[in-house]
């Protein structure tokens, strides 16, 4: 049972965490983003899971998210379990007071494998049955969560939506919804022949499992987010090619595999050139073309070479903008940096202070959307670090780490329990 102390003490916490979201910058929320990503790891599926995975799903959805279906993954089925609790925790009221909007964040695709995650550990037939005055609790915020994202992904708009919600009726978690979904589905095509956004071929081409070629510059600017988010996705699977771009050190040979995971992504929506050639005579490293003429372009960099962020920042304008950008239909690109090391750190070209990876991202925005207000009108500059390190330590680098007295005698260390590993 949890003490009047503990209590108390989490009380405090919570009232410094929610101011700081409240009126924090950049930086204070990128270090909230940090230290929640700290506490919900090691977490031990404790109370500190339950607090810290609100936080982190309101500084940074996509990541939040990301870290809920991974512990969700490893979880069974329990009316009133841990995966009930930790989804819970994101949709109840206390802890969801004035972050409720982190939810519109998130994209189709991490809103269709939210709603399958949520549905297959939140199953209707466990449902709390209430008749009189009541208390919600874990479980009732949980079945809320589960409607709550059924419903936005329902109400998505877009191609990527109605691929989403096609794959989502074939879904034997939802035989029981597949006519309402089907009736959506057919509501958003006939949406999208109304105001002409495709042709009906195209459209046809989505329910076989083809994506709509962009058509404008917003589209290409999407669609290539979209792509770099399945990269970064791809790194967090078993099967991923993580570890083999890891030991990678030179462009050229990283290139051909990054263009071929586009390539397989590309479902008929473009095609994929490596080294194209601009009308200057410059060569891109990676350039995607749709058949309505709009291109996307990506300058890719290896952070573990010595390059300095301050050349890194500049690459964005120099040579991402000004080389690459200058046609109309080439309106969009991104500047990718892959980073293998966790311990890779740069100095800050304005301060002169070490930064890591993720303030090197910040970095790169800042100058991305410094260029992109240059361009003005429908262009898009986008700079990402592609994360490359590895997300667990090898058995060799954990014993590497155990307590001295384990290693020296091959007993046992003394547990330390987590409260206590949290008070240090």
């Amino acid at each position: 049972m949890q003490n009047r102390h503990t209590t108390v003490n989490e009380s405090k916490l919570d009232h410094v965490v929610s101011v700081l979201m409240a009126g924090g910058d950049d930086p204070t929320l990128k270090f909230l983003e940090k230290l929640a990503l700290e506490q919900v790891r090691p977490s031990e599926y404790g109370s500190f899971l339950l607090f810290w995975l609100p936080v982190l799903c309101a500084v940074n959805p996509e990541r939040g998210m990301a870290e809920l279906l991974t512990i969700l993954d490893g979880l069974p089925v329990e009316k009133d379990g841990v995966a009930v609790q930790a989804i819970g925790s994101l949709f109840h009221d206390r802890r969801s007071k004035g972050v409720v909007e982190w939810r519109t964040e998130l994209t189709v695709e991490m809103l269709l494998k939210s709603t399958i995650a949520i549905h297959r550990h939140v199953r209707s037939e466990d449902d709390n049955r209430h008749e009189e005055v009541y208390s919600p609790n874990y479980r009732d915020a949980a079945e809320d969560g589960r409607r709550y994202v059924f419903d936005a992904l329902m109400q998505a708009e877009g191609a990527e939506a109605l691929r989403a919600k096609l794959s989502l009726s074939q879904n034997p978690l939802f035989a029981h919804l597949r006519d309402r979904i089907a009736a959506i589905a057919q509501e958003l095509v006939a949406t999208a022949l109304d105001s002409q956004v495709a042709e009906v071929s195209e459209l046809a081409a989505l329910f076989a499992g083809k994506d709509l070629p962009p058509k404008t510059g917003t589209d290409m600017a999407q669609l290539l987010v979209d792509r770099l988010d399945d990269l970064q996705d791809l790194m967090l699977r078993d099967a991923g090619p993580r570890a083999a771009w890891a030991v990678v050190n030179d462009e050229n040979t990283l290139r051909p595999a990054i263009a071929r995971e586009l390539e397989i992504a590309a479902r008929s929506a473009y095609t994929v050139d490596q080294e194209a050639v601009t009308a200057d005579g410059k060569e891109t490293d990676i350039r995607l073309r749709s058949i309505s003429g709009q291109q996307a372009t990506i300058e890719l960099k290896i952070g573990e070479k010595s390059r300095s962020a301050k050349v890194l920042r500049d690459t964005v304008e120099k040579q991402l903008v000004l080389k690459y950008m200058a046609s109309k239909s080439a309106r969009t690109g991104c500047l990718l940096v892959t980073v293998a090391k966790p311990n890779r750190h740069w100095l800050h070209p304005d301060t002169n202070t070490h930064i890591d990876r993720f303030e090197l991202q910040a970095l790169l925005d800042a100058a991305a959307q410094a260029a992109q207000e240059k361009l003005g009108g429908d262009a898009r500059v986008l700079a990402r670090v592609l994360d490359l390190t590895p997300r667990l330590m090898t058995e060799v680098e954990a014993a590497g780490k155990a307590p001295a007295a384990k290693r020296r005698s091959g007993k046992p260390a003394r547990k330390t329990t987590t409260s206590a590993r949290r008070t240090k």
